[in-house]
């Protein structure tokens, strides 16, 4: 191969590696779940990942696990602003869920104002507009 040739196929690469990274919109719309139909009230909350590191001189060694902040609550509060989301986590929330009533939305990443407001109609039940 020429250089030519070398500066080609690096080229090619760099311009279709980024939409392999790229997130497909499925992965950034608003989750629901907990009492869909005559809820009593509704919680939005953000999802975030959290990652812990440690060093031991010549290793490193991380953890990754994903949190739930409450960003909003209608109708309902919760005592409780920070939920890990593992088995025991969830568990808390479907039981409060099927307990009081109460619709969870989860926005995964960045809460923008289009995402809250997408979450807020389907806190009310509505279909959220394309």
């Amino acid at each position: 191969m020429t250089v030519k040739d070398w500066i080609t196929a690096g080229a090619l690469g760099m311009l279709l590696v980024p939409g392999c990274f790229a997130k497909d919109k499925k992965d950034v719309e608003p989750v629901m779940w907990g009492t869909l139909d005559q809820n009593a009230g509704c919680v939005i909350f953000q999802e975030h990942r959290k990652i812990r590191g440690m060093y031991w001189g010549v290793a490193v060694t991380t953890s990754e696990s994903y949190e739930l902040d409450v960003v909003e609550t209608e109708n309902y509060s919760l005592d409780q602003k920070n939920f890990k989301e593992d088995q025991e986590g969830m568990n808390d929330l479907q039981r409060i869920a099927a307990r009081d009533r109460i619709k969870f939305v989860k926005i995964p990443g960045k809460v923008t104002p289009e995402l809250l407001d997408e979450a807020r109609a389907m806190c009310k039940g509505e279909s959220p507009q394309p």
